[in-house]
């Protein structure tokens, strides 16, 4: 039997998400709530769980006029005459060019007597939030996204359906490094890894990396000053390396040469049978001095299943490289 076609499937850009968040929000309008009681308290749900993640609470019944791409914000509802609701809309795109600085000083100017909520939305997923919390837009993530919809799943509407199952979908995508083996990881799967990773480190930042090859995930965390620059540890999918970034001024070479002498000459005591040169040196900014042998993640005893503990246990063994690194070299110089 074939899969059931998804509109959103075939409309997977942020316009397209503008439009169904759009007309999520329109159902909470009061004089919606005739038309369908359901599909108005879903709205209503979606209103009062954005105003709940910025700490605001949210208007009692009132009316939702929308705009589009007002001043290039995504989406503007008016609610009432009291408040504001501002969204920028995210899927897999980042904050760019200031834009949620100047986004909301245009709100304030335009709404001074509104109290103005602003949610910056993302339904794919990043590595951090600081730039918009710093802007104070709120994040409202897929998983928010998803508890509000998920209450209406007995809805028979399929708009609404075929909305949440292309979320489920992403949802299950990047949660799919529990249940796959390590070797049939994709994208979403690593994104999931990461962001696991991320949380349980409490350090690291993860993206996708661009090169000449293809390209990869990668994640990195673990920086230690050096004299010359500063190392790190650095997840390419699968791949472990120990890179350097030198310090301005310094000789690239030189720094990363170094490292890979020391690497060489036991610097790394029990952890250097780990680690071996890399088949090519780079002359870059960020430069790889060393690679561990093998892939560094643990499975559960059948094998098929990544073991998150024993990985998260022997990447905390393996940060200590760099603290041996920064510790034995003694005080970083500029």
């Amino acid at each position: 039997m074939s899969e059931r076609p998804n509109l959103f499937s075939f409309g997977t850009g942020e316009l397209t998400q503008d439009a169904a968040l759009c007309w999520l929000l329109k159902w909470a309008d009061v004089r919606n709530a005739a038309v369908d009681a359901r599909m108005h308290q879903l709205g209503r749900g979606l209103v009062e769980a954005m105003f709940a993640s910025a700490g605001v609470a949210a208007p009692e019944a009132c009316t939702v006029d929308l705009g589009r791409q007002v001043k290039d914000i995504d989406i503007v509802a008016r609610l009432g005459a009291s408040h504001v609701l501002a969204i920028e809309d995210k899927v897999h795109s980042r904050e760019h060019s200031n834009q949620l600085e100047r986004y909301a000083a245009d709100l304030a100017g335009d709404y001074s007597q509104q109290t103005v909520v602003r949610i910056y939305l993302k339904t794919g997923d990043e590595s951090g939030y600081a730039a918009s919390r710093r802007n104070g837009w709120a994040t409202f993530s897929r998983a928010q996204l998803l508890a509000v919809l998920r209450t209406g799943e007995d809805l028979d509407n399929d708009v609404l359906r075929e909305f949440t199952a292309h979320l489920e979908g992403i949802e299950d995508a990047v949660n799919a490094y529990r249940t796959l083996s390590p070797d049939q990881w994709k994208h979403h799967a690593w994104r999931g890894f990461f962001l696991d990773l991320q949380a349980r480190l409490g350090d690291g930042d993860w993206d996708y990396v661009p090169n000449p090859n293809g390209g990869f995930m990668g994640f990195w965390w673990g920086w230690r000053e050096v004299p010359g620059g500063r190392v790190y540890l650095q997840l390419e999918e699968e791949r472990l390396v120990l890179k350097v970034e030198a310090g301005q001024g310094q000789s690239r070479s030189a720094v990363r040469d170094r490292l890979v002498s020391q690497v060489a000459n036991g610097m790394l005591g029990d952890l250097g049978s780990r680690f071996e040169r890399p088949a090519r040196l780079g002359h870059g900014a960020y430069m790889a001095f060393a690679r561990h042998k093998g892939d560094y993640r643990a499975t559960r005893p059948d094998g098929l299943l990544l073991d998150m503990e024993a990985t998260l246990a022997r990447l905390r063994e393996l940060q200590g490289a760099v603290d041996l690194l920064a510790k034995s070299q003694g005080p970083a110089r500029e």
